[in-house]
């Protein structure tokens, strides 16, 4: 029953890519070579809720080489002149991120839930019509937000939750057909997570999604 399922799965989608309606969307894994490791109420918390408790991403987010890794990166997408969806830690993260990459010259900017609504309404418009090239946010634009001209969703969030990440790569996934581009390139950071269930597992439940 699972192979039937996968494959009527697999088909909807290659329908839809062919359609125009899925853009044709790369996937590209960025090593953090950081060793991650939970302690037993995070891994409690981690069981109960099926996702990493938010103390646990803080301190990702404050990691200083994941997040030179992650400005490199995001300086060789910005140069490229991708429109960029950043999906954080924190939002402290969000923050730090947004402020390096203005600090270096490129168009950012930040949402969380705090962001007053007329601010938000605005900056939201300002990315669509890429007047900001890099959107940094926290727990804000999984949902409810279309984009459709995004380039690059970049995830440096570790997520548990299949839906959460679903909805973080479907920020992107409108193809041409329905307004949105050509391609898109999604870009996830992953880390060593001791202690913890491989991620590769949720990874690899969307590789139907990815052109080669």
């Amino acid at each position: 029953i699972v192979n039937i399922e996968t494959r009527k799965n697999q088909a909807v989608i290659e329908t839809l890519k062919k359609k125009r309606v899925i853009s044709k969307a790369t996937v590209e894994y960025l090593v953090s070579h950081r060793t991650l490791e939970l302690s037993r109420q995070e891994l409690a918390s981690l069981e109960k809720y099926l996702d990493f408790p938010q103390g646990f991403l803080e301190r990702v987010g404050a990691d200083d080489i994941r997040n030179y890794e992650i400005i490199k990166r995001l300086d060789r997408e910005c140069k490229e002149e991708s429109s960029i969806m950043f999906f954080s830690c924190s939002v402290e993260h969000s923050k730090f991120i947004c402020s390096v990459l203005l600090y270096l010259g490129y168009k950012a900017a930040h949402i969380d839930a705090s962001t007053e609504t007329k601010m938000r309404s605005a900056t939201l418009s300002d990315f669509k019509s890429q007047k900001v090239q890099v959107l940094c946010n926290y727990e804000i634009l999984s949902t409810g937000f279309d984009a459709p001209r995004t380039d690059v969703v970049f995830i440096s969030r570790p997520t548990n939750s299949l839906v959460l990440y679903s909805q973080m790569i479907g920020r992107g996934l409108r193809g041409p057909a329905i307004g949105g581009t050509e391609h898109c390139k999604v870009i996830t950071v992953k880390d060593d997570l001791e202690g913890s269930k491989d991620l590769d597992d949720i990874y690899e439940y969307f590789d139907e999604y990815w052109d080669e």
